[in-house]
């Protein structure tokens, strides 16, 4: 599910998302935010045992991975 829209400000966490969430967040569970804040739903997450990664960790992984690729690729 991607949320980033919907918690990427303060004023866009004010309407409901209009989806359902009990029973999502779970232990064991990881939830993937590119948001550069914490808003609430990586707070729910980390409340109900989720590993939670941020934008800007999720952002350096993947670049990470991708320039492996390319090195990969021309060798």
């Amino acid at each position: 599910m991607n949320t980033t829209t919907w918690g990427e400000t303060e004023t866009s966490e004010a309407a409901p998302m209009g989806i359902d969430l009990d029973g999502v967040f779970q232990p064991g569970c990881a939830f993937f935010d590119l948001n550069n804040r914490v808003g609430s739903l990586p707070l729910q997450a980390l409340q109900a045992g989720c590993t939670v990664i941020s934008g800007a960790v999720m952002q350096r992984v993947t670049n990470a991975s991708r320039a492996a690729l390319v090195t990969f690729a021309v060798s």
